[in-house]
């Protein structure tokens, strides 16, 4: 990793600023299924939470075929009811951003090459990566 950009994002991740980039924060499921609440006490989730704004918290279509497929995995039909409940709360209260024909070029792009190198990226991961880089390069152009 470039030694600026990992101290930029120290900076970022120990600052107790609130950080809200132009074009929101994309939540990955992790944080999301974190920030449900303690089955197992999980470090560090909560730690972050309420620092950015609620207006550019974010997440993408595929964090919801990630959460989904978790509703289908309970094992009993409270949990499955419980998983259920607060993913469709969830939905209501975070904008859900679509797939888009330039972040899919992007990923098919980065696996592509990665791949090529020998290097294996889980979907999920690469499609958020890749929107990541999308509005980023969004914000550099609009500045």
């Amino acid at each position: 990793m470039d030694p600026e950009f990992a101290a930029d994002l120290k900076e970022i991740i120990d600052s107790r600023k609130p950080w809200n980039p132009p074009h929101g924060v994309i939540l990955d499921s992790s944080i999301l299924i974190a920030a449900r609440g303690p089955r197992k006490r999980r470090r560090g989730s909560g730690a972050r939470r309420g620092r950015v704004r609620e207006d550019r918290r974010r997440a993408l279509a595929v964090t919801a075929v990630e959460l989904t497929h978790g509703i289908y995995r309970a094992r009993t039909d409270a949990d499955r009811k419980r998983r259920e409940t607060f993913v469709e709360e969830l939905f209501q209260a975070v904008a859900v951003h679509p797939l888009t024909l330039e972040v899919a070029r992007l990923a098919g792009r980065i696996h592509g090459e990665q791949m090529g190198q020998g290097v294996s990226i889980d979907f999920p991961d690469l499609l958020i990566g890749a929107t990541a880089c999308i509005w980023a390069s969004m914000s550099s152009r609009s500045t």
